[in-house]
């Protein structure tokens, strides 16, 4: 580690695309969690007043469909939206420290954080951005 801390080092273009890609991935992190709760409440409630309402102007039962769907939504949540937002979280994460190790000049902490970010997903995020 450096006496001397050079903290121009965080605008550099690397330095530049990684806050980028964390920025991004982050973004997009937040874009499915707003649909797992659109999918979540909103719909849900939705659906109880509508069985409340069809039931009691049309006499038509349909408690059957938020129960349905609850299951249904069940299983995407668990197998689909909260392992990517996971995995937005766990990437911009690491995207972030790897930042912070180049700009402050410290070692990577593999027990702590995992393996580095790869560049090709350092890219890929960039060029959303």
């Amino acid at each position: 580690m450096n006496d001397h801390l050079d903290l121009s080092i965080q605008n550099t273009s690397d330095n530049v695309r990684r806050l980028a890609a964390q920025k991004q991935i982050y973004y997009e992190g937040k874009k499915i969690f707003l649909s797992q709760f659109i999918l979540t409440v909103p719909v849900s409630v939705w659906l109880g007043l509508a069985k409340v309402l069809m039931n009691l102007f049309l006499k038509i039962d349909i408690t059957w469909l938020p129960a349905v769907y609850g299951i249904l939504l069940t299983i995407i949540d668990i197998t689909v939206l909260i392992p990517a937002i996971s995995k937005h979280r766990s990437d911009g994460a690491k995207i972030q420290e790897n930042f912070d190790i180049i700009v402050f000049d410290l070692p990577w902490n593999n027990e702590l954080v995992g393996s580095k970010p790869a560049v090709e997903t350092i890219n890929r995020y960039f060029r959303k951005f």
